[in-house]
């Protein structure tokens, strides 16, 4: 505790607390900075931010799903909402005959301001270049296995851009720099890649495919900018990559709607063929290129937070693995 210095010049002041809930509203630890307890006012700052960059940093790594998901979402509004009433009370506990200090002054608590300000900025930077970044799937050509909506964790992997695999998902600077993408790895340096009929062959040798347990699927694809929606009828195919992944594919049925056929094309040194799981509604690397590896930004890990236009939040994707 804080021990109180009598100074002649100074007339004591009591501490109100509906003083210290307001402040603490504007800013949190304000409110305790305020009360004479900068400790505490440290403490709440840095608490709000820093666990949360740390949970985002190890969750990205380690199975924790939904618990996970839930801990760096809630982290920041718990701790928000329980320094109000806390501040309150420091404020109402303070000595009566409270003499303000040095941090007491106008000044100080706009410098205050401005260092949560910054804190702020340092820990939204610090989670957009360190080790994890969020990224909203925009549209559905990764249906059926990421859909359109899902707000996913990406770990970054820098350098070891060189050592994604076959089938990995991967997001990904679009080559003309100005937007994020999220494609699935279809090739690597040296293949020479072909899509035929929405069926991908690897220096001239089809991948496995077979049907789906559902072999038809049906769903609503929104446009995002009038909110109609229209039904789309595709076959689904569980599709295997030279690395092993496995994972399910669609195709259109009409043969009107299938984009146009492929290649052979030859990849170049330092890029990768990207495409869609929604073979024929998506726009991929058959129309724009291979993605140099300096454009790959990382690997998408788990679904924090997915909702559809129409039903609002879908809950038995929060947690997913991908």
């Amino acid at each position: 505790m804080d021990t109180q210095t009598n100074n002649s010049n100074v007339s004591p002041k009591p501490r109100r607390g509906w003083i210290g809930g307001l402040l603490a509203v504007l800013v949190p630890g304000l409110g305790h900075l305020y009360s004479g307890q900068p400790k505490a006012a440290l403490l709440v700052s840095v608490s709000r931010w820093l666990p949360m960059v740390a949970v985002m940093s190890m969750g990205a790594f380690f199975d924790w799903n939904l618990y996970y998901c839930l801990l760096s979402g809630l982290f920041y509004p718990f701790v928000y909402l329980v320094q109000i009433p806390w501040a309150v009370v420091s404020a109402r506990n303070a000595p009566q005959d409270y003499v303000p200090r040095w941090y007491n002054r106008v000044l100080v608590y706009i410098g205050f301001w401005l260092g949560m300000v910054l804190l702020s900025v340092f820990a939204a930077v610090l989670t957009r270049v360190g080790a994890v970044e969020a990224f909203k799937v925009p549209a559905g050509s990764l249906r059926p296995n990421v859909l359109p909506g899902d707000h996913v964790f990406v770990a970054k992997i820098g350098q070891a851009a060189r050592t994604v695999s076959y089938g990995d998902l991967v997001v990904f600077r679009h080559p003309n720099g100005r937007e994020d993408y999220i494609k699935r790895v279809a090739a690597k340096p040296g293949d020479t890649v072909e899509v035929r009929s929405g069926a991908l062959l690897i220096n001239g040798k089809a991948l496995l495919r077979e049907p789906c347990e559902t072999p038809v699927v049906e769903f609503v694809e929104y446009n995002g900018a009038t909110g109609q929606g229209d039904k789309v009828t595709l076959n689904c195919q569980v599709e295997h990559a030279l690395s092993g992944k496995v994972y399910n594919v669609l195709s259109a049925i009409d043969s009107s709607a299938k984009t146009p056929d492929f290649g052979p094309q030859l990849v170049p040194e330092g890029h990768l063929f990207m495409l869609g799981d929604s073979r024929d509604l998506s726009y991929d690397s058959r129309m724009w290129g291979s993605v140099p590896f300096d454009n790959i930004i990382g690997k998408p890990t788990v679904v924090w937070w997915s909702s559809d236009p129409k039903d609002g939040m879908r809950v038995e994707r929060l947690g997913l693995r991908l």
